[in-house]
């Protein structure tokens, strides 16, 4: 009866598509007709995430012992459209015309972003009890966090795909 423990985990694996359509601002339907998607590179949405968490109590009678560790993952892939955006111009007519980097025909441009984040904390606490004169608290806390963020300009086909060019 002095020992408590929880443990809880939470998990999500989304993979989803944008189903973003243009409207005809005249007619308020969309443009390429219904159930169309209207962008030149189909966005995804790839995420895994998963967060693993330990609570734990030890009651010593004149004082109570606790920890409180977690890990938490998180990996995602998505793919934007930017074709009809302002950075999908700029890349498009711009960066050409000041000799700067073209794009492959069919010239689709969009991001690529790539997230992959680790995070681990870890806390031990020596607490007095509650109906004492003192209150008390001895403690130490720990924290270990990585994360890469990458994000590629290019120019890639309607399902996605990677057109192989100069960018």
């Amino acid at each position: 009866p002095d020992l408590q423990i929880e443990v809880s985990d939470i998990y999500s694996n989304l993979h989803s598509v944008e189903d973003t359509v243009v409207y005809d601002s005249a007619t308020k339907k969309p443009a390429a007709g219904d159930l169309t998607n209207n962008n030149a590179v189909f966005p995804t949405y790839n995420n895994e995430f998963n967060a693993l968490m330990w609570n734990s109590g030890y009651d010593l009678h004149w004082a109570k012992l606790s920890y409180v560790g977690s890990y938490q993952y998180l990996n995602s892939l998505n793919l934007y459209d930017f074709t009809s955006a302002s950075l999908g111009a700029v890349v498009t007519y711009y960066l050409p015309s000041l000799g700067g980097l073209t794009l492959p025909t069919p010239s689709n441009p969009g991001v690529s972003e790539g997230l992959i984040s680790h995070k681990f904390t870890q806390e031990l606490r020596l607490t007095s009890p509650d109906d004492g004169r003192f209150r008390w608290i001895l403690g130490a806390f720990y924290n270990k966090e990585s994360s890469a963020n990458d994000q590629i300009v290019g120019s890639y086909n309607a399902e996605g795909a990677p057109i192989p060019g100069p960018l």
